[in-house]
């Protein structure tokens, strides 16, 4: 029998902040030979002003632009910036004009998106992407017409150090076979007999390694560890895994591969081991027969044989599943969604009760919960509703929110330099709860003392991690989704500045 326990999720972002002095959109470019110094300030501060500085509004008939790319001095490897009316930034645009964002060291690279107060009266964010920007720049313009001006902006231009991608790959074989018995490759299946035994081997790809790329961070076999984590409770932090199946069952073998960085990427394959079939369903005549004497044995392996061997079944022994780290993009009303696929459970079925959802995890640091909403979706696109709370807002998921404010998750930094704190697993369920939801834990005052490292004069305090919470929404919402396919996470932060992992 299958047990329907369901979803463990990882979640991760990582902003390193660091600022510039000033710069004004009529500045020299701030480009690939001559950098921002991603080391010169710290803090949410504003660096980035229109022609007019701080103190006046931009002009009629302007067509400026600016182009500026990171130093890799601190390991930084990307520039973000942030527009935002809620972060106590400025950004008055008039709706006739238009700001430009690309990603990458001109105008000629792709236009991540044009904005004016009319778009974007909150204003916005944007980062450079990893893969198809290598230099982290990005390029700034401005248009206006000749009619109307306004107060223009005071934004941020930030230096990330984001998540390096790579791939992680794992290989089975078996004495007598090719090099690789996984059908298909990483994540499939291998058929075996009880007493086999299979040699897992794992490995990561590292595309960006600063030594391949130029830039980033060292990323190699000689700076990831690694963690086996078989169905059956077998445990394994070496590079490779020996396996015999103790029984006629199915057995996931989980593979995580960490960085330097606590990045993790995690890939999961199948061993089925063969069962025996039920042989006492053959029609023997005569059944008693003497030395010499002669039978006939009918039989038959089909479902519309009258008699025949019967194939006897067997299940895989499920566990959660543990999502890789992933980079969340920060504040002003950004949604970061993230995929967890489910299998493993028969076809067709579905939540029949709040329990069968047993437990939803996250570990994360963040500084400001304030900021925070988050979201499960099922495959079938019901939504529910985790914790809020954000309040004061417009366009959250979720009316309302119970105002987190400088709480804390985790043992969280809050001076913005994009070095992790410590994450901590928070979770929640409806029918396992110790405590009740969050915005009810956080009005009675349920935090715990945070160092935050060191880096903060007053740490403040989080909510409390040892208990599970209920969600704000019930579980019992989920019944009828079914259990196997995409379940959904959605995290919307919607201040900008405050950061976590």
């Amino acid at each position: 029998m299958l047990t329907k326990k369901i979803i463990l999720l990882s979640i991760a972002l990582v902003f390193s902040f660091s600022y510039s002095a000033q710069i004004l959109i009529t500045d020299a470019d701030l480009d690939v030979a001559s950098p921002l110094d991603c080391a010169a300030n710290a803090g949410p501060i504003a660096n980035f002003f229109d022609t007019g500085n701080s103190g006046s509004n931009y002009g009629n008939n302007e067509d400026e632009d600016i182009t500026v790319c990171p130093d890799y001095s601190n390991g930084s490897n990307k520039l973000g910036v942030t527009f935002g009316t809620n972060t106590g930034l400025v950004f008055g645009v008039h709706a006739s004009d238009t700001f430009f964002v690309y990603d990458g060291p001109n105008t000629t690279f792709p236009l991540l998106g044009a904005h004016n107060s009319d778009t974007d009266p909150t204003g916005f964010t944007h980062q450079a992407t990893f893969a198809a920007n290598p230099t982290g720049c990005l390029t700034f313009a401005c248009k206006s017409d000749g009619t109307r001006d306004s107060t223009g902006w005071e934004a941020n231009i930030s230096c990330l150090t984001l998540f390096q991608p790579f791939t992680a790959h794992m290989i089975g074989q078996m004495a007598g076979t090719g090099p690789d018995v996984i059908s298909p490759s990483d994540t499939g299946y291998i058929d075996i007999c009880l007493g086999d035994s299979i040699l897992f081997s794992g490995f990561g790809n590292f595309p960006y390694d600063s030594i391949v790329a130029g830039h980033g961070y060292p990323q190699d076999s000689s700076s990831i560890t690694y963690e086996w984590n078989v169905s059956d409770g077998t445990t394994s932090t070496n590079d490779s895994l020996w396996f015999i199946a103790p029984a006629r069952n199915g057995y996931l073998i989980e593979l995580k591969i960490t960085d330097s960085f606590g990045q993790i990427q995690s890939i999961i394959s199948k061993v089925r081991v063969s069962t025996v079939p039920n042989f006492s369903t053959l029609l023997i005549s005569p059944e008693n027969v003497c030395h010499g004497d002669s039978s006939t044995i009918l039989g038959g392996v089909t479902s519309t044989d009258t008699s025949g061997v019967t194939a006897t079944s067997s299940s895989f022994q499920l566990g959660g599943t543990v999502a890789g780290q992933v980079y969340l993009p920060d504040g002003n009303g950004v949604n970061h969604d993230d995929i967890i696929g489910i299998s493993g459970f028969p076809s067709g079925q579905l939540v029949t009760a709040a329990s069968d959802i047993e437990l939803f995890s996250l570990n994360i640091e963040h500084s400001f919960l304030g900021d925070l909403e988050l979201m499960l979706t099922c495959p079938s696109g019901v939504q529910v509703n985790i914790f809020n709370s954000f309040s004061g807002g417009t366009g959250e998921l979720f009316p309302g929110g119970f105002g987190g404010g400088s709480t804390f998750l985790g043992d969280a930094y809050d001076d913005n330099i994009g070095v992790p704190g410590e994450g901590i697993d928070y979770s929640w369920s409806t029918s396992n709860a110790t405590f009740g939801t969050m915005a009810t834990e956080h009005a009675n005052g349920n935090t715990i003392p945070v160092t935050g490292g060191g880096t903060i004069p007053s740490p403040g305090n989080a909510m409390n991690p040892n208990g599970v919470y209920l969600p704000e929404t019930s579980f019992a919402s989920f019944i009828g989704c079914p259990l196997n396919g995409d379940w959904k996470i959605t995290v919307r932060d919607n201040i900008g500045a405050d950061d976590g992992f």
